[in-house]
């Protein structure tokens, strides 16, 4: 019987010590899932996700045991999207989107500090820096920059040719004399957004800033009303109103409508996303020798201003898995992914090395954007970019509200102004007490 009992004693043993190393075996083999969320930040959504697929699996197979599950958002709820999960906790460990968004969750704390992703990719010496400062708060960087797109002019060289020019207007002045110069025989001098867009916002954000104004002081207080922002207005809605050098159907004009157009030649010039530069021959096989692209003119600060599409990887402070995300940033970092992925995206490369390679700058398209950048700001620019509201007034387009007034409503500039400074006061003050 004792016999009996030291066999069933070593065979209990035995299967405890198997199922313990079996155990460990499939726990060292396990997938570590790393949660990726992604709005698209190119132009052509088929590209872009085959370049996405195929980067993911060559990081998969270089890394074994991690799995990325990218999910792929929509613009018209990512901001609500992301603050849903952060007030629940269940955030993905990574994502990626501009300024807005990420500067002031990372004020709030629910940003994690990539300053070693930073370090391992050369530090911040490696990045542009009109990029890289965007995402800089209280000496810690919240996000690796991966992508800079910018809206830069378009034009129609064999239009601008026809009425007497060889070269896109430098200028705010050269601006209307070629609209107006071009305006003739049923074609527009100029494409404008008039409309409660994006796009509206976009354009008129540039022009403040060509005209040495702002959204936000550097303390962070709202200075829509000022008399800079007021001289962009007036130069905005002038150009329709009092030059006639704008289309009338502009005010109904959606995303893309203005690529359209002046691919079929009914307008002259428009300000336009570079990145169409990637689709361009394909859109327009007859013509696409005929556009080019420039950087847009200089307000009377003698300096341009657009609107920077600047976008990177953020990693959240509660990600289950913040150090695989990180080697995915990494990865995904290396400089002939970023080559590619310019050429794919329709962006610049925000790294220095990389963005003048001659692979690139070949293009017109690349080299207008990669020029504008140095002169670009997002919502809530200089020191600001922290401040809370500022994803609410960018999906409400308030920036767009005074175009609109002054275009559709029939109200004074300055009134205008007024009013849509009033509601960024009221929309920051709201979401400071939140």
């Amino acid at each position: 019987m004792e016999q009996y009992s030291r066999v069933i004693s070593r065979l209990i043993t035995l299967f405890f010590a198997t199922a313990i190393c079996i155990f460990s075996i499939s726990a060292s083999q396990a997938e570590t899932v790393v949660e990726f969320s992604y709005p698209p930040f190119g132009y052509s959504a088929a590209a872009e996700k085959a370049f996405w697929g195929k980067h993911i699996k060559a990081f998969e197979t270089e890394n074994p045991g991690i799995k990325m599950n990218m999910t792929w958002e929509s613009w018209g709820n990512i901001f609500q999207k992301t603050s849903a999960a952060v007030e629940s906790g269940k955030v993905p460990d990574i994502s990626y989107n501009s300024p807005p968004q990420i500067m002031p969750l990372a004020k709030q704390g629910h940003i994690m500090p990539v300053d070693d992703v930073i370090a391992d990719l050369g530090g911040v010496g490696a990045f542009q820096e009109a990029l890289i400062k965007q995402y800089v708060l209280d000496q810690k960087t919240y996000c690796v920059p991966n992508a800079d797109a910018n809206l830069v002019m378009c034009y129609r060289k064999d239009l601008l040719k026809a009425a007497g020019y060889d070269h896109p207007p430098k200028t705010w002045d050269e601006l209307v004399k070629i609209s107006l110069a071009t305006t003739r025989d049923g074609v527009y001098g100029l494409g404008l957004y008039l409309g409660k867009t994006y796009d509206t916002r976009q354009v008129y954000a540039g022009m403040m800033w060509a005209a040495g104004g702002s959204m936000l002081d550097e303390e962070g207080n709202v200075a829509l009303n000022s008399p800079e922002n007021l001289t962009a207005l007036k130069f905005y809605t002038d150009l329709y109103l009092k030059h006639k050098v704008v289309p009338q159907g502009a005010v109904a004009w959606k995303y893309g409508d203005n690529a359209n157009i002046i691919g079929a030649g009914q307008v002259a010039m428009t300000p336009m996303w570079g990145g169409y530069g990637t689709l361009i021959q394909e859109m327009f096989p007859d013509n696409y020798k005929n556009i080019g692209f420039a950087p847009l003119p200089a307000g009377p600060t003698g300096h341009s201003g657009s609107w920077s599409g600047v976008g990177g990887f953020y990693v959240f402070a509660k990600a289950r898995h913040p150090e695989e995300a990180k080697k995915f940033i990494k990865f995904m970092s290396k400089p002939e992914i970023q080559k590619e992925w310019c050429l794919i995206s329709g962006n610049v490369s925000p790294f220095k090395a990389i963005a003048q390679d001659p692979d690139l700058t070949k293009f017109d398209w690349y080299r207008a954007i990669a020029e504008q950048s140095a002169s670009s700001v997002q919502t809530g620019w200089l020191s600001s970019a922290a401040v809370p509201g500022l994803e609410i007034i960018g999906g409400q387009h308030v920036l767009a509200e005074p175009v609109e007034d002054v275009i559709s409503n029939g109200m004074t500039p300055e009134a205008a102004l007024k009013k849509a400074h009033d509601h960024m006061a009221q929309i920051i003050e709201k979401a400071k007490s939140h």
